[in-house]
């Protein structure tokens, strides 16, 4: 079996024969990122998606008033605030994660 590199983690993974163009391995935090670019991606090239996104969040808000009212003394500090985020060094905020890690390999 070919060894491919994870382009999240930049750990080696046996490649599935039944995926040609799998680019992430099985941990669950890389799923969870090749969704969120994913995710990220179909909002920027399809309008339609973009805006039935838009409709359904303002569904949710609309079922949910106060949501964020009553929520915001219970979330972590350090989520809360743009001051608590330091990227590192070698991060490089412009470019999504997976090709931030990829250019460090």
């Amino acid at each position: 079996m070919e060894q491919i590199l994870c382009v999240y983690c930049g750990d080696l993974f046996d490649a599935s024969p039944r995926h040609k163009n799998q680019i992430a391995c099985k941990k669950a935090e890389c799923q969870k990122a090749k969704k969120a670019d994913w995710q990220r991606h179909k909002m920027k090239i399809d309008p339609i998606n973009n805006a039935n996104q838009k409709i359904s969040q303002k569904e949710w808000v609309r079922a949910n008033p106060g949501y964020w009212k009553n929520t915001a003394g219970t979330i972590p500090k350090k989520r809360n605030g743009i001051e608590s985020f330091k990227p590192s060094e070698t991060e490089r905020p412009g470019l999504p994660i997976w090709m931030q890690r990829w250019i460090r390999c």
